[in-house]
């Protein structure tokens, strides 16, 4: 029996257009590029303008576009598999529709940028925009990717798409050492034997010796300002993505690298020089630069000193506590749940670690991970139909507050001078070894966007050369910038191969955490201060960027708020340097003293 078909199911193509030479096919294309133009011009750089009836009519023409865009890519599409496979025609039409649909990217990347208390006063304004929320939800939750499915994705950077990029991201993320071993900065950082890291170097510098030029030459590719690229990305500089992501003024960035770039060189140039003469050579092998010395801590201070100095900084949890167990911990330990804060929608909720955080970096890296735990989830308390996701600057500042509230503990729960001076070099180099690769990583995009911008390429042989001037700003003089396999820590820089942006964030939740923690220790009211930094936890809606900030008195438009997140760095060099100085003066007291003669004293 045959099944009849419902009139409104396609025969064939010339149900969509007559054909691709016909009137009708020829008229569509050209009213996309005409509408497509207008939608520019109307509307290019001026989206944070429009009140709610103007966003509403401009969501309207997008969308109408969009369906236009899509029934032509249809029939292309649909033509070039059934019936002309080989059709150079296919190709060249889908060229021009892909050229319209770069040419309407500007509006995704205005409306991701656009900031989200601002979006809902324009909804509450025209009700009717509450239809897009699905898409701005989608399309705000943007962070440096551009994703497959875009139209726009086969003008995606080089370092992307590169067919080599996959195996060469595999070998650097292998073992460097033998079966099993750690990556590159983790090993280094485990290793703590001078010359055993110095070979760990070398092996990795000599087995990615042939895929480093391809890898530097994608990643210089990545840096290249043509309109095209930025386009693509959404923001044309990271600066601008991370503005856009964590909702901060546009100048912060800039006002931030200004003062962090002043003094911060000078303070890694003096402890990185002191850390050269402890290890008794005159500069240091890069794989020292990134080993950091742990010092051992008892097991008890994390119960006896760290956690407390996290319950007083968090709100604190009276829920009841229950006990998990672990069974998809991965290591066999059971979870150790921890009574502490006060979660979405105030239902009880507990921090689960595995086990008991033994050694200092532990402790250090577990703080972390409860400051930002805890940020997100009290957050999401705001949260509102467009939030797509926390705002990565504010998260990782409460994760580097925590971080800095349990150390600050333990330093001045130390009352054996040695231990105190190793616990303040250990906080220091925690924080000077991301702030200098950040700062360098930072100025190298950009020194990198600006060469591009000049002469219209950059040479591996350049990358190179900014990537060292870069660094040697950065860390100062006590380094061995010569040493082969330098041009690799590029790579290892996790930022390199995702998004500056990132770089920027860290640098941005640690001065200001540094500033955050400094200004609650000195403070006479701590009970105000824990309610100032209850309030920045909560981080969302309407409470975010500059105006959350005004709440914990922190104004980021003003360099001097940066300049004092670094001066606890230098103010801890300068404990640091007072210690030195008083170890080594009671070495020299404590000298032994002479042993008698034998026989004893003559007659």
């Amino acid at each position: 029996m045959k099944t009849e078909r419902p009139a409104s199911h396609l025969q064939s193509l010339k149900d969509i257009f007559p054909g691709k030479t016909s009137g009708e096919f020829r008229a569509a294309m050209s009213q996309l590029k005409k509408d497509v133009k207008a939608f520019r011009d109307n509307y290019a750089e001026g989206i944070a303008d429009l009140d709610g009836q103007g966003l509403l009519t401009a969501f309207q023409q997008y969308e109408s576009i969009l369906s236009q865009a899509g029934a032509l890519h249809s029939y292309v599409d649909l033509r070039h598999i059934t019936v002309e496979k080989n059709d150079d025609w296919a190709r060249k039409t889908q060229k021009k529709l892909n050229d319209a649909a770069r040419d309407t990217l500007f509006f995704k990347s205005e409306i991701a940028a656009f900031p989200e208390f601002e979006l809902l006063d324009r909804m509450a304004e025209e009700p009717k925009l509450a239809a897009y929320t699905p898409w701005l939800r989608l399309h705000r939750s943007y962070s440096g990717t551009v994703y497959e499915e875009d139209v726009e994705c086969y003008l995606h950077d080089q370092a992307h798409k590169h067919p080599d990029l996959k195996d060469i991201w595999a070998k650097l993320a292998a073992p460097v050492t033998e079966d099993n071993a750690a990556p590159l900065l983790q090993a280094l950082r485990e290793e703590s034997d001078a010359e055993k890291r110095s070979k760990i170097f070398a092996n990795f510098a000599a087995e990615t010796e042939e895929d480093v030029e391809t890898l530097m030459q994608l990643l210089s590719n990545r840096m290249r300002s043509t309109g095209a690229a930025a386009a693509i990305r959404g923001f044309d500089t990271p600066e601008k993505a991370f503005t856009a992501q964590s909702q901060t003024p546009e100048d912060v960035p800039h006002k931030m690298m200004k003062a962090l770039t002043g003094k911060l060189p000078q303070i890694a140039a003096k402890f990185y020089k002191r850390k050269a003469q402890q290890a008794g050579v005159p500069r240091l092998h890069p794989a020292d630069l990134l080993h950091i010395p742990v010092p051992e801590t008892k097991e008890e201070a994390w119960e006896k000193t760290a956690l407390p100095a996290l319950e007083k900084l968090f709100p604190k949890n009276d829920g009841t506590l229950k006990v998990l167990d672990g069974q998809n911990s991965g290591s066999g330990t059971p979870l150790r749940p921890m009574k502490l804060f006060i979660m979405p929608d105030d239902r009880p909720s507990y921090l689960c670690l595995d086990g008991t955080p033994a050694t200092l970096e532990r402790m250090a890296l577990t703080a972390h991970g409860i400051g930002r735990d805890i940020q997100r989830d009290h957050a999401a308390k705001n949260n509102t139909p467009l939030t797509a996701k926390p705002l990565p600057g504010f998260e990782t500042l409460a994760g580097h507050a925590a971080e800095f509230a349990a150390l600050d503990a333990l330093i001045d729960a130390a009352n054996d001078p040695a231990e105190k001076r190793d616990l303040i070099a250990y906080q220091i180099e925690r924080s000077l070894l991301t702030l200098s690769l950040s700062a360098a990583v930072t100025a190298c995009d950009r020194a990198l966007n600006d060469l591009s911008e000049k002469q219209g390429t950059v040479s591996v042989d350049e990358a190179k050369k900014l990537w060292k001037a870069s660094l040697q700003n950065a860390f100062g003089p006590a380094v061995d910038y010569d040493a082969p396999g330098l041009d690799m820590l590029w790579v290892e820089a996790p930022y390199m191969l995702s998004d500056t942006a990132d770089a920027l964030q860290d640098m941005f939740g640690l001065t200001l955490a540094a500033k955050l923690m400094h200004d609650r220790k000195d403070s006479s009211d701590p009970a105000a201060e824990n309610k100032k930094f209850a309030d920045f936890l909560a981080a969302g809606s309407s409470k975010q960027g500059k105006p959350l900030l005004k709440t914990l008195g922190i104004d980021i438009t003003d360099e001097q708020t940066w300049q004092d997140g670094v001066s606890l760095l230098e103010k801890r060099l300068e404990q640091l340097t007072a210690l030195d100085k008083q170890l080594a003066a009671d070495k020299s007291v404590q000298k032994p003293a002479a042993q008698k003669k034998k026989g004893g004293p003559s007659a």
